[in-house]
């Protein structure tokens, strides 16, 4: 559950930002399998990964691991 909870909130995060899963897959140089079964829950994230995702989609860790609810809002430039 955790994995499926914290991929939904970087799939949410990341489409609100207009971002394709290649992209993102691009910006932290992975593959774009490996963002979908991140995105999927099929794997886990080492804290690195974590934390460069979260700073991508200008959200907290906090809020992809789901120990907060509120996601900073977006900001324009």
């Amino acid at each position: 559950m955790y994995a499926q909870n914290m991929g939904s909130r970087i799939r949410e995060s990341r489409k609100r930002r207009g971002i394709t899963q290649k992209e993102l897959a691009e910006m932290l140089h992975v593959s774009k399998s490996l963002v979908s079964d991140i995105e999927r829950g099929q794997r886990r994230l080492c804290a690195e990964l974590l934390n460069d995702i979260a700073n991508l989609l200008g959200v907290s860790a906090d809020y992809l691991l789901g120990r907060t609810d509120t996601e900073p809002p977006t900001q324009s430039c």
